[in-house]
């Protein structure tokens, strides 16, 4: 947490700029495969995200975010201190994905309600 920054308050563009400057600050040797993921006005947050082959890598405890935020005392960065590597198979045969029609469909019959599915992700 930096109590010296100020809220970046010049519209979007430089707040966009000032949390990657923030990332960048941090010198983590997987720098260059963070790309930006999801931005959340209400809470002044951006997330960065590791991505591997142009995918972004989800998994249960986050590692491999940063998520910077600005408050009116502070900037906040919230990261793993394990840089997440992960190995790409490069010697299987290309997978076809299932069309997201069928994602649905067994979503659905796995008990979720697809109403409640907003946005599906390759990742």
């Amino acid at each position: 947490e930096n109590y010296a920054a100020t809220f970046p308050n010049n519209g979007l563009a430089n707040f966009f700029h000032a949390t990657f400057k923030g990332l960048s600050a941090l010198q983590m040797t997987n720098l260059s495969s963070m790309r930006y993921f999801q931005y959340d006005p209400s809470r002044g947050s951006i997330i960065y995200k590791t991505y591997a082959q142009g995918f972004p890598i989800f998994n249960a405890d986050q590692k491999g975010d940063v998520a910077v935020r600005y408050t009116q005392t502070s900037e906040q960065i919230n990261f793993s201190n394990t840089n997440l590597t992960v190995p790409i198979p490069t010697n299987q045969p290309a997978q076809t994905l299932p069309a997201t029609a069928t994602v649905l469909n067994q979503l659905a019959a796995a008990g979720y309600r697809t109403s409640q599915i907003t946005d599906i992700l390759i990742g």
